[in-house]
């Protein structure tokens, strides 16, 4: 297995998505080939990571990523369009979750996690529209979330978005949110 040469303060080593460290201390650049926006996600808020260059067979691939970071693209030097922020509630609502939650373990604690659905529910009840690329774009590039831990507030979203329920979080008083953050 190769395991890295030093050139001149370049290191050069080879991992693949099984192999690389979740948290990467040396600094590098990633050359990314083949992996999909989940993938490149993961990458994201990484100390370590100084650039993402990705190539890729199909432009739907990374996309996603792409526009959420405003990627250059190499040959024509253009940004990809930024993908749109959700509603300003929307944004408040993930700001105060944001603020409210421990960063380090995303909703692994039970009221992080009932926190998190009583936002969902009173943003859904007051119908405000729950863009799942919007709100991951948001998390992951605007609040610096760690993409494992948005994931798991989008499996919620995906719940709410396809009618289906969930149980936990409140389920009156939600209008307090709401106003709360229209008036922010």
């Amino acid at each position: 297995m190769f395991s890295g040469v030093k050139c001149d303060e370049i290191f050069v080593i080879l991992h693949s998505l099984k192999t690389v460290e979740d948290d990467l201390s040396e600094e590098c650049v990633i050359l990314a080939y083949g992996l999909t926006s989940s993938d490149l996600f993961k990458f994201e808020n990484n100390q370590g990571v100084k650039a993402i260059i990705a190539h890729q067979w199909s432009k739907n691939e990374v996309e996603e990523w792409a526009k959420s970071i405003e990627a250059i693209e190499i040959n024509s030097n253009l940004k990809a369009t930024k993908t749109n922020l959700p509603d300003l509630v929307v944004q408040n609502a993930f700001i105060d979750l944001t603020d409210s939650i421990n960063m380090s373990t995303g909703l692994g604690h039970p009221s992080d996690e009932e926190l998190c659905k009583s936002f969902l529910r009173a943003l859904k009840k007051y119908n405000h529209y729950l863009n799942e690329i919007e709100i991951r774009s948001f998390l992951i590039s605007d609040l610096g979330w760690d993409s494992e831990y948005a994931e798991e507030v989008l499996k919620f979203v995906r719940k709410i978005n396809q009618g289906k329920s969930f149980k936990g979080g409140a389920k009156t008083g939600l209008k307090k949110y709401i106003d709360k953050w229209k008036n922010r």
